[in-house]
């Protein structure tokens, strides 16, 4: 509507929440979760884009909220942000500008009662690392010179333990293998890349998903390793 009576060069400036719950763009139907570029390909797909081309277009408010809305997280808000940045962009706008002074203002009274929209759950706090050690203690040796298992059932067997806490929970591990000081750096920096591999394999095989990155690999000073 803005659009409509705004000519080009001219600015439209919304002043809102910016979490709409209306029809094509619903935040109710859980858009916080969603992609900006995935909402913003549905719009132009459903060829709901407004023609902004030309315009300057300023947002005030965005992903601030009074009472009894719920309030947004820090992330949230910047979700917010992102979509209808991505949107005006989509739509031809000249230039994009977002005031992210905070609106902390309580809600107008006798006001019609607004559509309220739940944001997701906050993320889970960040569970603190701990430092597993696969050696012979718990047979996951290596053979001198070799990335073959010294105990092959006793390192499976091991390894099976591991997996099994990784399925359940949903954790994930970064593998770094090692070697001995004898030879090269070069040569054992190779070599601990394939002992990492080696578990690696074993913990696929029993169900863990692979990730994109590889193993890590260093050298250690462990005499007989």
């Amino acid at each position: 509507m803005a659009a409509s009576t705004v000519p080009a060069g001219g600015d439209v400036i919304v002043m809102d929440s910016g979490l709409q719950t209306t029809e094509p763009l619903d935040f109710r139907t859980g858009l916080l979760g969603d992609d900006p570029r995935s909402i913003v390909e549905f719009l132009r797909q459903a060829n709901e884009l407004p023609d902004l081309k030309g315009r300057h277009l300023y947002f005030v408010g965005l992903g601030w909220t009074a009472s009894p809305q719920p309030a947004l997280s820090i992330a949230d808000r910047r979700k917010v942000v992102a979509i209808w940045d991505q949107i005006a962009l989509a739509s031809g706008a000249s230039c994009v500008m977002v005031d992210h002074t905070a609106n902390t203002r309580s809600a107008v009274a006798n006001r019609p009662a607004v559509a309220i929209v739940t944001p997701p759950p906050p993320p889970h706090p960040a569970m603190p690392c701990t430092v597993i050690r696969l050696n012979d203690a718990n047979n996951v040796g290596f053979d001198f010179n070799s990335t073959t298992f010294r105990d092959p059932p006793g390192a499976r067997a091991t390894l099976k333990q591991l997996a099994n806490l990784m399925l359940r929970t949903g954790e994930s591990v970064t593998l770094t293998g090692s070697t001995s000081s004898e030879g090269s750096d070069s040569y054992n920096l190779q070599l601990s890349q394939r002992r990492a591999n080696a578990v690696k394999a074993v913990l696929v095989q029993l169900g863990v998903q692979q990730a994109a990155s590889p193993p890590s690999a260093t050298v250690r000073t462990c005499p007989g390793a």
